[in-house]
């Protein structure tokens, strides 16, 4: 027992950098395209929306007479099935969110069109999703909508961010809603997130414009945006992007924007109060429209996954703890100018953050061999000499698929076990074995 928690207290400082180690690379596998031909992707978002334990993806697309709102059923077995068009009665549409509005407990879907303006509502139910139910059409050009409570009341509402107004259609039960609108006379609206930033149990929201503007939500209600709060982000030019999560770990949500007129992606600190500081530039890039954070690598430290949009690439910034980030890691590259969006969920339930992004609609699994957390630890004695030398054998064992795997996860050999394993390519050095398809695996030393 005394060897196995040595092992373990090695595992943990290699993936959250305690003296001196570094931190684990996330491992993906190849990408899995789910239909070339969506074009125009706007937003993905993804939910169980047929209650069979998966999460499945709903897309909004516009442009290339492409104008609908979609989704693609996840078969459980890493693979999706066809696009079902929910419909295409929409025009360049921003943006969607799902949620069980009415709380039968189905996710319903709600959408926004820009011409004709409207918001609408498909419940779903038991029988699949009915027709679309207008809530809204009397607005002036709307960017995006998410589904939060807003008003703590217990029921999910809906927030529109109109091109110059917040409005909240807050959810009165029934398939009815009170519709509030929060104008402003000064700036045009472009993004928004919906996060409690000052701990006080209200969802605040955060808009990207010329500045970013913070409007802290008042019992329920918004007024005008937070002069102080906003000017505390120095942005020096539009705001196309923006996005919040706890990149430090102290429990209070951050923001990430484009910043300087969308040539950089950057992060700020929150105090916990709601103002913000500068901490680091992520990228240098051009019009980065989508970022994602999650825990990719199991290190307890949420990276930043971005489209970036010139460039065509899709691309992971490690987050080193403490919200300090490395250099990009490219994943994947995509169509110029069209991979906008990126997602991110664990599409085959095996506890690890997979990526969706567009175009082409595609996703990658993640495939990191997280140590520990992903496999129990098996008599390291059965494999001979350990340390190891040129040669490794294993007792009882033939026939069998190996896979020998570093302490990043990345797989460095593979092959059928017959009489011993050629391991002289290998650096010294601490090592994972994985036979077949166990869920055990042996600690190796070179």
């Amino acid at each position: 027992m005394k060897q196995l928690i040595n092992y373990r207290l090695f595992i943990f400082c290699y993936f959250t950098s305690c003296g001196g180690l570094l931190t684990a690379q996330t491992q993906f596998g190849s990408q899995q395209i789910i239909d070339s031909t969506v074009y125009g992707v706007t937003k993905i978002v993804t939910a169980d929306i047929d209650n069979d334990g998966f999460l499945d993806i709903i897309t909004s697309q516009k442009y290339f007479n492409n104008n609908k709102i979609s989704y693609f059923l996840n078969s459980g077995s890493s693979t999706f099935g066809s696009q079902i068009i929910l419909t295409t009665n929409v025009n360049s549409s921003e943006g969607i969110a799902v949620a069980d509005i009415d709380d039968n407990g189905w996710n319903d879907i709600v959408a926004i069109s820009h011409n004709p303006t409207k918001v609408i509502w498909f419940p779903n139910s038991s029988n699949g999703f009915s027709s679309e139910v207008l809530i809204d059409s009397d607005l002036t050009l709307p960017e995006d909508v998410e589904i939060a409570d807003i008003d703590n009341d217990g029921d999910l509402d809906i927030i529109v961010l109109d091109h110059f107004n917040i409005v909240v259609y807050y959810n009165l039960g029934g398939g009815n809603f009170n519709k509030v609108t929060t104008p402003n006379n000064q700036f045009e609206y472009y993004a928004f997130s919906i996060a409690d930033l000052d701990d006080d149990g209200f969802k605040d929201i955060i808009i990207g414009s010329g500045p970013v503007l913070v409007y802290m939500n008042n019992n329920g209600s918004f007024t005008t945006h937070d002069t102080n709060r906003s000017n505390s982000i120095s942005n020096n030019g539009f705001c196309f992007m923006t996005h919040t999560a706890d990149l430090d770990g102290n429990g209070t949500k951050d923001l990430i924007i484009d910043g300087n007129s969308s040539s950089e992606i950057v992060w700020y600190s929150n105090d916990g109060n709601g103002f913000f500081t500068l901490e680091q530039t992520l990228d240098f890039t051009t019009q980065c429209k989508s970022v994602s954070a999650a825990d990719f690598n199991n290190d307890g430290n949420l990276d930043v996954f971005a489209s970036l949009f010139q460039e065509g690439e899709v691309a992971l910034y490690h987050n080193n703890g403490m919200g300090n980030f490395g250099n990009k890691q490219l994943i994947s590259t995509g169509n110029i100018a069209h991979t906008v969006v990126t997602s991110t969920a664990d599409l085959n339930n095996d506890g690890k953050t997979d990526i969706i992004w567009a175009h082409p609609l595609s996703f990658h699994l993640n495939t990191s061999v997280l140590g520990l957390d992903d496999y129990s630890v098996t008599n390291p004695t059965s494999v001979f000499p350990n340390p190891a030398e040129n040669q490794l054998y294993i007792d009882n064992i033939k026939h069998h698929n190996y896979t020998i795997i570093d302490m990043t996860g990345k797989v460095l050999l593979q092959g059928i076990y017959k009489e011993s394993i050629d391991v002289s390519s290998l650096s010294k050095g601490l090592y994972l074995l994985k036979m077949g398809n166990e869920t055990a695996v042996k600690f190796l030393k070179l």
